[in-house]
């Protein structure tokens, strides 16, 4: 596409940064940009952009309610409505321009989404997302409760790179690795930097919540 998600970025986040987002640089779900603030009740609100882009420089906002921050996680027993398109099917860079319509658009669906309770019920006995909860806690309890000297030495794990990414220091992807092979899931780059990254952004944002 024609427009550079970096204009993107710098077009809406002093709009919905006073909304209370954050930019969660580097998580890995399947879209360019993905911007997440905590609500109540363990739920987590998470704005996707880009997930799909048409040939026309149209491309598209969503708007999640979870209490993952893995925000690709779909299918099964997750509610499908708790991924749904912000406002309008497709954006451009013009109406993001217009901060009022996107912000008035994201107040407007966080409300629908909170009095949406059959969803948030749903969502709340999501044994997938449950075991996906569970495993960012794992992440985060160990990250802080375990020295790195507890932890194992790079040549002895497969799938943690050889150094932080952006922000975000090795040892949540050692940790994460170590979760995933005690719970004998899926083991691959991919998952352990997915994980690595939603628990350490799920701690940023609980933490800044607790201030």
């Amino acid at each position: 596409m024609k427009y550079k998600f970096q204009t993107i970025l710098n077009t809406v986040y002093p709009a919905i940064e006073k909304l209370g987002y954050s930019y969660l640089k580097d998580i890995a779900v399947g879209a360019p940009l993905v911007f997440a603030k905590k609500s109540k009740d363990d739920l987590f609100f998470i704005l996707l952009i880009g997930r799909e882009i048409s040939d026309k420089d149209f491309f598209s906002i969503e708007i999640s309610l979870s209490p993952s921050l893995n925000a690709g996680l779909t299918g099964r027993d997750i509610p499908s409505c708790s991924i749904r398109p912000l406002g309008v099917k497709f954006w451009t860079l013009e109406m993001l321009s217009i901060n009022s319509s996107l912000t008035d658009c994201i107040t407007h669906a966080e409300s629908e989404m909170l009095l949406d309770e059959a969803m948030i019920k749903e969502l709340k006995r999501s044994k997938k997302l449950l075991y996906e909860v569970q495993l960012e806690k794992w992440v985060i309890s160990c990250y802080h409760e375990k020295e790195e000297s507890q932890l194992p030495l790079l040549d002895f794990i497969q799938y943690t790179p050889k150094e932080s990414v952006g922000c975000i220091d090795l040892k949540w992807f050692i940790v994460a690795e170590v979760v995933l092979m005690m719970t004998w899931l899926r083991l691959d780059r991919d998952r352990v930097s997915l994980l690595a990254t939603q628990a350490y952004w799920k701690d940023y944002l609980e933490s800044i919540s607790n201030l």
